[in-house]
């Protein structure tokens, strides 16, 4: 069972409601430093559907970011057009503590075309594209705050966004394809989508740099026939 469901309890008396817009904040205001976010499961709803709620930071946690993006391809001469980074917060003694700090997506207008083949898999048109642009700000923040990085094929994702973001290349990745034995866990291959079918987590979508961060970190809040989440499989 997914250890979010332990956290219903605490977080029915006070919550906000997450902003829908794609590519910014997941929230009409930002939270305060001093607060976190937690889900309110409902298994009707994607990942990125989920209401939060907010409640006090716990000392001693530790802060990651779930990253996530889609380019124009998969060359060198590549770019990032969605961006997706989740700020987050865990004690590994504590599952309960597995919550959100902050959140980001955005896209931008890119200088090349969108490879056939990516723009496939995707489904992000250039027209979508035109006058978009990433907040570095936001993003900067996110990775800043983070003490390591987690991604899904990481080697991908961190050559495009230490190109833009060169913080992010001092900061310890994590893989989660390569860095979890899926298929000792019963999984018949370590791909993100058949992952999440695998553990029956509703994306809406998939290649998508927001949804696959939100259904990323809902997997790693499943309990693995160990008992424990996938996260601490990862970071051992």
């Amino acid at each position: 069972m997914n250890f979010f469901a332990n956290l219903l309890e605490l977080v029915l008396k006070v919550f906000i409601k997450r902003g829908s817009s794609p590519t910014g904040s997941i929230n009409e205001s930002r939270p305060q430093d001093h607060a976190l976010l937690e889900s309110i499961p409902d298994k009707k709803k994607s990942p990125r559907q989920q209401k939060w709620a907010m409640r006090p930071i716990q000392r001693g946690s530790q802060t990651a970011a779930i990253v996530d993006v889609e380019t124009t391809g998969f060359s060198s001469s590549d770019e990032i057009i969605e961006l997706s980074a989740i700020l987050l917060t865990f004690e590994r003694h504590a599952s309960e503590q597995f919550s959100i700090l902050d959140s980001y997506c955005g896209q931008r207008e890119q200088t090349v075309q969108v490879n056939r083949y990516a723009g496939k898999k995707h489904g992000i048109k250039n027209v979508e594209l035109r006058g978009q642009s990433l907040d570095h700000n936001r993003v900067s923040a996110i990775l800043n705050k983070a003490e390591f990085i987690l991604a899904h094929n990481a080697p991908f994702d961190k050559r495009f966004v230490t190109a833009m973001f060169g913080q992010a290349g001092s900061k310890k990745w994590y893989c989660t394809m390569t860095g979890i034995d899926w298929i000792g866990h019963g999984c018949a291959t370590k791909k993100l989508p058949d992952l999440l079918k695998h553990h029956r987590i509703d994306t809406g979508r998939s290649h998508r740099a927001d949804s696959d961060t939100y259904a990323l970190l809902q997997l790693l809040g499943t309990k693995s026939r160990a008992g424990s989440p996938y996260l601490f499989e990862v970071l051992k």
